[in-house]
């Protein structure tokens, strides 16, 4: 899959605000451990075919970027409402293009997320 974004928003009095354009190429699995319960994970960007971020308001914040992630979802309900929750780690890898320094920086997060509807 490709993930393709483009945001634009500006202002009379202040001139362009945001110009941003994201390209990120992605790869998912996801496998099934029982009927409320799957195992989640994906690449964002690959190191030869990076996630893309062009800030053209702001070129300091444009950056290439890989991202690997796995997880576990959970659905269930608990007195009519659907409960979702979501605990996983994502490794990301990020390369500043205009950066004075060189080299990756490389982040690792923690995550659990609890959605109800």
């Amino acid at each position: 899959m490709l993930k393709w974004t483009y945001h634009r928003s500006d202002s009379a009095l202040l001139g362009d605000l945001a110009d941003e354009t994201n390209l990120a190429p992605i790869v998912r699995l996801d496998f099934f451990l029982t009927e409320r319960t799957t195992m989640k994970a994906g690449i964002q960007g690959f190191p030869l075919l990076k996630h893309r971020f062009r800030d053209a308001v702001a070129p300091s914040n444009d950056f290439n970027a890989w991202h690997y992630i796995i997880g576990l979802q959970n659905n269930s309900s608990y007195t009519g409402y659907r409960i979702s929750m979501n605990l996983g780690l994502r490794k990301s890898f990020t390369d500043f293009v205009h950066s004075s320094t060189t080299g990756t920086v490389e982040t690792s997060e923690f995550f659990l997320q609890v959605r109800t509807n």
